[in-house]
Order: C-alpha cells, then sequence, then structure tokens
C-alpha cells in the first residue's frame, strides 16, 4: 500500500504536467478554426481550442476518478490471521490500526479487507481509465498529424522517427509510444477484475496475481503520461493547413 501511495502521488503530477501543456496549447490557439471530424468525415468547422478543452475536462473527470478511488481503497492493513484483531491484547488491535492509518495517511476498513480487495481494484481501474483516455488522444493527435491531414506534428530531432528504408519520413512518436503504452495500460488493467476473487479469509492465488498487474498497471500508465507529456511539449500545429481544408470544404459545396 506505501508503494501504490507513493506510486498514485507520482501519477497525479505528471498527469497535471500533461493537463499544463494542453491548457497552453488551448489557451495559444483560442482563435485556430479546423474542420470537425464525424464518422470519418468532414463535418463543420470548430474551434481547435475545443478539441483540446474537451480532453482537458476528461482527463480533469480521470483525476478525480483516481481520487476518489485513493480515497476509499488505500487503507492500512492491520487485522492479524484472519483480519478480527483477536491477538492484539486488551482489545487494542482497533486503536492500534487508527493509528497506524493516521500516521501514514491512509484509511482503514471495519473489520479488514484481505480478502476484500475492491479498493484495490478501483484504483487500478481508475488508471485503466486514465489511460484509456491518453490512448484516444495519442491516437487523434497521430491521425491528425498524417500526411493526408498534416494539421498538426511532433517537434523532430534528427534521427528520431527515421525510417530504415524511406528517407523522406518522419514517424510520429511519441503519439505512438504514447497510444501503445497506455493502451497496454487499460489492457492490464483489466486484469484485476479476476484478482478480486478471493476464497474465504485469504486466497493465496488470488492475492499472488497482483504482484505482477498491480506494478505494471502502474509503470505502463505511468509511461504513457511520460509520452504525452512530450507529446504536447513539442506538438507544433499548422493553422494554415486547417484553413485551407476549411477553404476547400467550403469550395466544394
Amino acid at each position: 500500500m506505501l508503494q501504490i501511495q507513493r506510486g498514485i502521488t507520482e501519477i497525479q503530477l505528471q498527469l497535471e504536467a500533461v493537463l499544463i501543456q494542453l491548457q497552453r496549447h488551448a489557451q495559444e490557439q483560442r482563435h485556430t478554426r479546423m474542420l470537425g471530424r464525424t464518422n470519418g468525415q468532414h463535418a463543420v468547422p470548430l474551434q481547435f481550442s475545443t478539441k483540446l478543452e474537451v480532453w482537458i475536462a476528461e482527463l480533469k473527470r480521470r483525476r478525480d476518478n483516481l481520487q476518489y478511488a485513493t480515497s476509499h481503497g488505500l487503507m492500512v492493513q492491520v487485522g492479524g490471521p484472519v483480519g478480527d484483531l483477536s491477538k492484539y491484547p486488551d482489545n487494542c488491535g482497533p486503536a492500534v490500526k487508527a493509528a497506524m492509518a493516521d500516521a501514514l495517511n491512509m484509511g482503514f476498513a471495519d473489520p479488514h479487507w484481505q480478502n476484500a480487495r475492491d479498493g484495490i481494484a478501483d484504483i487500478i481501474m481508475a488508471l485503466g481509465s486514465l489511460s484509456a483516455s491518453l490512448c484516444k488522444i495519442a491516437q487523434n493527435v497521430n491521425l491528425l498529424a498524417s500526411s493526408d491531414i498534416g494539421e498538426v506534428s511532433e517537434g523532430h530531432r534528427n534521427g528520431r522517427g527515421a525510417s530504415s528504408s524511406m528517407a523522406h519520413k518522419k514517424n510520429q512518436r511519441a503519439s505512438e509510444f504514447a497510444e501503445a503504452t497506455a493502451r497496454l495500460a487499460r489492457q492490464r488493467a483489466e486484469q484485476i477484475g479476476e484478482l478480486t476473487l478471493h476464497q474465504h479469509e485469504r486466497s493465496g492465488g488470488a492475492m499472488i496475481g497482483e504482484w505482477l498487474v498491480i506494478p505494471e498497471v502502474f509503470l505502463l500508465c505511468s509511461g504513457a503520461l511520460m509520452w504525452t507529456e512530450q507529446l504536447f511539449t513539442g506538438l507544433q500545429v499548422h493553422s494554415d493547413v486547417m484553413q485551407q481544408h476549411i477553404e476547400q470544404q467550403a469550395a466544394s459545396l
């Protein structure tokens, strides 16, 4: 639980860094217009900042969801062999548990949660949901950077995104890595539900499975946030191309 606590703090810091970059672009592009796209087809023009603000609002909801899950799921585990505190002398077990929770800035459950893993599951699923949003955002940026659209691009450095066989290519690496790690985090998070199926007062097989799933979800989600921050830190917006697409659509009507 201490590792989860530290991991959540790191995830929250990374998410705030992503939001700062998105908010910067939304402010800078508040007058930039682009074509909307629905069902894979051109729709009507909209502000580019609107697209960014939708992503910002979604990530803030994911942030709130993670905070809520943390407030309910981050709990000390003090209970003895079967969770009932029966081995503590003079009925001091509840006081010990409450004091430990206070010292570690965590919650606690009565009578115990060693075979009720819903709190851990809520935290991991919140990370999975955050990762799903990051995956969607990265994928959409990559689509806007495609050769056929070209309305945004990543800030390239020599050698980054280069093709071994096509010298003209500059592949969009940050969005690709953000999508890949976020996709894997979401998929891995879905496995936590299987690990809530404990038998009786403790189930070793289910609990041992957590040792693999929990750290991998944290690592993959953190990686997705890292790549997403890099993506928006270096993102270049081609407002002239956006305007050309609007004019082309108007001329075709």
